[in-house]
């Protein structure tokens, strides 16, 4: 697996980072896909001494995006909540790439798609007049889909919620996660 982790505000020891590869190497064996991941371990300041550490963990197995992100009191204590969150949305991805490759009335596989890698992550240098900063900007290609396969793609990034092209109407649409579980649709109109 290709890691790349990044420091921010912490140094890390050369056993942190092979515990992080190590961690992540699991991943990509039940998988059994190849991955690749960008890892962000930063430290905060915080109140509590209990969540200063914040990992983020983006994981790109053939272009489908799956991220967590975790705090906790320390290095390999977070490392392991991350893995555990993306142990669960991996064996999801598993079950769906396995799925979407077999035909389902023949059962017999069909051809698998590379798909590119949809975000690029970009450091944007702006600064509003409030004195607050823009620090992300991300750009992706939309692709048309449905409305559950929007909100399965959300879930899957830990987003709560998700810009797509509605493939039946063709416009762009938001679907995002409600106070109570459930999935709200926003349908912009015209002016």
């Amino acid at each position: 697996m290709d890691t790349q982790v990044q420091g921010r505000n912490i140094e890390l020891s050369e056993e942190t980072l092979e515990y992080i590869e190590k961690k992540l190497q699991r991943l990509e064996g039940k998988a059994r896909l190849p991955m690749s991941s960008h890892v962000v371990v930063r430290r905060e300041p915080t109140r509590s001494r209990m969540d200063s550490i914040v990992i983020e963990v983006t994981l790109n197995c053939k272009g489908k995006m799956l991220r967590a992100e975790e705090r906790g009191p320390n290095i390999q204590a977070t490392v392991d909540m991350v893995a555990d969150i993306l142990d669960r949305r991996v064996s999801h991805f598993k079950g769906k790439v396995y799925a979407s490759q077999v035909n389902r009335k023949t059962g017999q596989p069909l051809s698998v798609r590379d798909m590119e890698s949809p975000a690029v992550l970009r450091e944007p240098e702006v600064e509003f007049a409030s004195g607050r900063r823009l620090v992300r900007q991300k750009r992706f290609n939309i692709e048309p889909m449905d409305v559950e396969e929007a909100a399965n793609e959300m879930e899957s990034l830990g987003h709560t919620f998700f810009l797509f092209r509605n493939s039946t109407t063709g416009a762009l649409n938001v679907v995002y996660q409600r106070w109570d579980g459930e999935f709200g649709l926003i349908e912009p109109e015209e002016a």
